[in-house]
């Protein structure tokens, strides 16, 4: 699910023609390119028109270059999504903050190539460049075409290096601004490569050159190479360029990921097993030059393409003793517990073992520990939250919900050290399909909601040692994690309020026009990315808790089958009261001096985690699904407090129900 973006009639920034001509220019259809990942760039510039058809296995001369255009969705603030065009005149800007810290400047060149070349050892297959020819290359005009004419001269025939060159005519004391504009140039490729894990390139300044190196983790450029005039400066940018012509495999990309040649299938290799990306499957991308990357795609083994998986793709921090662990550490301690309903993960994840994002750098002591490694994950397919809901009723909604709710609460009780989500939104909840393999040996026919992306979870005591505890989607998280006022600990009183959130979302979605959804009170603001934190948090608790805002801003746009409930609605101002509710004593306050305060947000000794909070939620859920006794959520969750095993009879859902309540969609 690819979440709403902001109004199309937002203004956009000046530099945002610049920016998008940038992208376009770089990687459109049959464009003069202004930056070049080649030197030979006048053979790269046709696209083939491809079948999206996979082919079931890969041939021998697939090639590895991983270059699949992505597709444009829309995003919301902090929320995985894809990137759209009007997002691209803030790329600067994030790259400009990410690059703070990170960034080493003015490496001295054998300092440069022991930290970050020494991964090339062939020297015996470099090919032997002509040393007067790369000096002409820093010589005669700096006009654009000129220039790359020398150095086509300077590399043999039909070379491909794989780097991006930045090629300006501005002095030296320019560098660090324009590696600033190599690294946008270098964002396009991570984003149309996304296995990529590094990326070389070079900085031409009139008439130096600086050797450019980025992964996820951290940035750097060497020192200024006086190629033309220093015999050593021209021989070690003659060898660097003569590695990546002998060495492809050390130019960054993944080595496991290979492209069809016909029709653009992606194979990935993980774990001994073949896998194929189904076509135009792509759930979430959120492409960055430093930091996680995050891409998650429907996939299938190759020899089984009705077998139905999703691999998430991501470069992860790695942190000494993080706790709570690696996501796929948290999985396994949910899945030794007997969480039941949990999507269950491939064998391959456990088996595989995950890469770094980057070399340990032995010989640069200044260079900040930024390790990520990548992680991979195979899990289970669903489907989202949003596209299940497309047609269902008010009840479907809020038993998918209630169901993933169950399966929250087992994450918190059933193991010894357990675990809080932290990041409930429309894209973590998920509805199980008849392919869906869940643990415990539940099936869509008995669970109807389920959660996915553990990675910023809390421990069972709402905290975690390497990550804020104000962490989660924007538009979903509790107003008091947006405020700056101290919080003790993360509580299943944030994660409800985030379980709401996605039902009034889900209940507020116009499936037919986006723009009119896009104008809705509740999310108008979460939508755009430019507002602050405290305001959002300010405009949720002006809704929430003001009874007639929320009538008439809430209430008044929801859907017609949502609104047309009166059940549902019913139940919609039980929970406010519960979360949002406030009771005090207009008296005290006066005579106290003091704000509004709400008793829910107090630290209660006896209820620290909102455990009875989260129970009063769950009891107007069964009174609106009219469940009692051993089908009741309430029942369940004294069960899971318990200890207790449910009984085959507690874990079916109604089918009688379940008919009802697909004949209503119908």
């Amino acid at each position: 699910m690819n979440p709403p973006a902001a109004p199309p009639s937002r203004p956009r920034r000046r530099a945002a023609p610049k920016a998008l001509d940038m992208v376009h220019n770089t990687y459109g259809v049959g464009t003069k390119r202004p930056r070049n990942t080649s030197a030979q760039q006048t053979n790269k510039t046709r696209k083939r028109k491809r079948d999206h058809t996979p082919s079931h296995t890969p041939s021998q001369d697939d090639d590895t270059s991983q270059y699949k255009p992505t597709p444009t969705h829309k995003r919301m603030p902090s929320h995985s999504g894809l990137v759209e065009e009007e997002d691209i005149d803030e790329i600067e800007h994030r790259i400009l903050a990410e690059a703070r810290g990170i960034t080493r400047k003015n490496i001295p060149y054998d300092t440069f190539r022991s930290t970050f070349l020494s991964r090339f050892k062939h020297k015996d297959k470099r090919p032997q460049l002509n040393i007067q020819d790369i000096k002409d290359i820093g010589t005669g005009e700096w006009e654009q075409n000129l220039f790359f004419q020398r150095m086509q001269k300077a590399l043999p025939k039909k070379a491909d290096v794989e780097l991006v060159f930045e090629h300006t005519q501005s002095p030296i004391q320019k560098a660090s601004e324009k590696f600033l504009q190599w690294l946008r140039s270098a964002w396009n490729v991570f984003y149309h490569q996304p296995f990529r894990h590094y990326l070389y390139g070079i900085l031409f300044l009139k008439s130096y050159a600086l050797i450019t190196y980025v992964d996820h983790g951290s940035a750097g450029y060497s020192e200024p190479l006086d190629f033309v005039k220093k015999p050593e400066h021209t021989q070690f940018l003659a060898d660097f360029l003569a590695d990546f012509i002998a060495e492809p495999e050390h130019r960054g990309r993944d080595p496991h990921v290979t492209a069809h040649q016909q029709d653009g299938s992606i194979f990935i290799e993980y774990a001994g097993i073949t896998w194929t990306e189904v076509p135009d499957s792509l759930l979430c991308y959120r492409p960055c030059v430093f930091g996680r990357h995050l891409r998650v795609t429907r996939v299938h083994p190759a020899d089984s393409p009705n077998d139905k998986w999703v691999m998430k793709d991501a470069w992860e921090e790695k942190v000494e003793h993080p706790s709570p662990p690696p996501e796929e550490e948290v999985i396994s301690i949910l899945v030794e517990a007997n969480v039941r309903g949990i999507p269950q993960l491939h064998e391959s994840t456990s088996r595989e073992l995950l890469q770094q994002a980057k070399e340990k750098r032995k010989l640069f002591n200044e260079c900040t520990d930024m390790r990520r490694r990548r992680a991979r994950l195979i899990i289970s397919y669903c489907q989202p939250l949003k596209e299940a809901m497309r047609n269902a009723r008010p009840k479907e909604l809020m038993r998918t919900i209630r169901d993933a709710m169950i399966v929250y609460y087992e994450a918190y009780k059933r193991p010894e050290h357990g675990f809080l989500h932290g990041d409930i939104s429309i894209e973590n909840i998920m509805v199980p399909v008849k392919e869906t393999q869940l643990t415990s040996g539940l099936t869509h026919k008995t669970l109807r909601g389920t959660l996915i992306d553990w990675n910023l979870c809390f421990t069972t005591d709402g905290r975690a040692s390497s990550r804020n505890i104000r962490s989660g989607t924007v538009a979903f998280m509790a107003p008091d994690l947006l405020l700056d006022d101290p919080v003790a600990r993360r509580t299943l009183g944030h994660d409800m309020e985030s379980f709401f959130a996605v039902m009034l979302w889900v209940a507020s979605l116009d499936y037919d026009d986006e723009i009119a959804f896009q104008n809705k009170p509740l999310v108008e603001l979460m939508i755009d990315t430019k507002s602050p934190t405290k305001l959002i948090a300010g405009t949720k608790l002006l809704l929430f808790t003001n009874p007639n805002i929320f009538d008439k801003s809430i209430i008044g746009h929801l859907e017609e089958p949502y609104r047309e409930d009166d059940d549902f609605i019913d139940c919609i101002w039980d929970l406010r009261g519960i979360l949002y509710g406030q009771n005090y004593d207009e008296n005290v306050l006066r005579r106290s001096r003091k704000g509004l305060t709400n008793p829910k947000k107090e630290d209660d000794d006896d209820d620290p985690m909102k455990e009875r909070l989260f129970k009063d939620c769950m009891a107007v859920f069964d009174k609106y699904l009219g469940d009692e006794g051993k089908q009741s959520g309430s029942y369940r969750l004294n069960k899971i407090d318990a200890g207790e095993d449910l009984e085959e009879s507690e874990e079916s859902i109604d089918t009688d129900l379940m008919e009802d309540e697909s004949d209503d969609t119908n």
